[in-house]
């Protein structure tokens, strides 16, 4: 039967990105689109217990916020405290997120899946994005939050923020430069829904890939098993000897011996 190892991991790890930019504020996504992208996460890591997850943030740098960790709870108190004001630089830097989740990955040892949570895509700096994946086995999703009407963008307590005119601001929805940085990054793309089929479509996507990519899975043993039929076996050809046959008693002697020596199993005990 094949041997795999107990502690072979067989749930993908997710390497979440969410972008911080001022645009995810809006409430074209009630009751905003990062305050919806955040519950949907709280969704996504409760299904993932006993997988690894780490988070990222991002605008116009990229931050990694908590390494891999298999603790809901904690990824999702770093998840919930996430803001808007907390990334000043502007913009919307996807080769710094894939940096950092390039790194992670390596460290990890395993292939897995990058999540760009996002309402748009800067299209000025897609060149070269698609050569920070080569030789590496990370996967890339983009799930859009937003909707092409756009919203208004609303500070933390609550009020619309202004233009320069005095208007409210608005939060655009880029779908076309969505489409571009899949297409460049060769990266599906999913929108959020108010149903659980965006956490369906996340995890098939990121479990499909971390089976297919993974030499572990695929470098598997098999385990040898049924030594203890060499004894019925023994005493079968000691009955099969006729008269006048010769037997080679110390070949057999020695080969009983080897089977009464074959090791025990090993089997890690826990730590005390």
């Amino acid at each position: 039967e094949q041997d795999r190892p107990d502690f072979l991991q067989n749930r993908a790890p997710l390497i979440i990105a969410i972008d911080l930019s001022p645009s995810m504020d809006a409430n074209d996504v009630q009751p905003t689109r990062l305050e919806a992208a955040k519950h949907k996460l709280h969704d996504l890591i409760q299904r993932r217990a006993g997988a690894r997850n780490a988070l990222i943030a991002y605008a116009g740098s990229a931050h990694l916020v908590l390494p891999p960790t298999d603790d809901p709870a904690l990824l999702d108190t770093f998840i919930q405290a996430l803001g808007t004001d907390l990334i000043g630089k502007p913009g919307k830097n996807v080769g710094a997120v894939i940096d950092q989740a390039t790194r992670l990955l390596s460290a990890e040892k395993t292939p897995g899946t990058l999540l760009l949570i996002t309402d748009g895509a800067d299209t000025s700096a897609l060149a070269g994005l698609d050569k920070q994946l080569d030789d590496s086995a990370l996967q890339v999703l983009i799930l859009a939050v937003g909707s092409e009407d756009g919203g208004i963008i609303h500070t933390a307590d609550g009020q619309a923020r202004t233009d320069s005119n005095g208007r409210p601001a608005l939060g655009s929805f880029d779908q076309a430069a969505l489409k571009q940085l899949a297409s460049t990054l060769d990266a599906p793309l999913g929108s959020l829904t108010l149903n659980n089929d965006d956490l369906d479509w996340i995890e098939l996507h990121a479990q499909q890939h971390f089976q297919s990519a993974s030499d572990e899975q695929r470098e598997l043993h098999w385990k040898d098993a049924g030594y203890w039929l060499c004894w019925p076996l023994l005493l079968i050809a000691f009955f099969s000897v006729r008269k006048g046959w010769s037997l080679n008693w110390m070949a057999g002697f020695l080969l009983a011996i080897c089977i009464g020596l074959q090791p025990a199993p090993a089997q890690a005990n826990a730590l005390t």
